[in-house]
């Protein structure tokens, strides 16, 4: 009976150091399915994610510039406009550049150059700061000669602007 139950004892214990290498096998397995399968797969998925997600906003910020340029071709095409560049008509800003008009237009500064590239005049309000802003009092003739789109850092903030 000694010999039956020692036998059972030994018998027990090579079951559990079985199970025991079976475990851990399993987890060697696991662990290297996860970092060999699985960490990649996901590491190529955020990637194309993360590239579809920059596409969106290039497209956005684009069609947000292109809409920008039209509006500022409209206002380089209006004869009103172009007198006031002309002769400084004050009636012109009073009745039709306000923080109002440019909230309206999704603008937060506009300006007005002569052909030599000084600011005529340049409207401008910061909503979050509750204070006037100006963007472009700080640029030079030649610069403001040719057309140029996009972002500009202005004051630590990205600001979009068309000339």
């Amino acid at each position: 009976m000694l010999n039956l139950v020692g036998r059972s004892r030994g018998i027990r214990q090579r079951l559990t150091l079985v199970n025991l290498g079976v475990i851990c096998l399993a987890l060697i397995v696991l662990v290297a399915a996860t970092r060999l399968v699985i960490f990649p797969g996901f590491a190529v998925v955020e990637e194309r994610e993360a590239r579809e997600n920059w596409e969106r906003v290039e497209q956005t910020l684009a069609a947000r510039v292109e809409l920008l340029e039209t509006r500022a071709y409209d206002w380089a095409e209006w004869d009103d406009a172009y007198q006031f560049v002309q002769d400084g008509n004050v009636g012109f800003v009073e009745s039709n550049i306000s923080q109002e008009s440019l909230a309206e237009m999704e603008l937060s500064s506009m300006a007005f150059f002569r052909s030599d590239g000084k600011v005529l005049l340049e409207e401008g309000f910061d909503g979050v700061r509750g204070s006037a802003t100006r963007l472009f009092g700080e640029l030079n003739g030649s610069q403001v000669k040719q057309k140029k789109s996009g972002l500009l850092r202005f004051e630590g903030e990205l600001k979009m602007f068309t000339l």
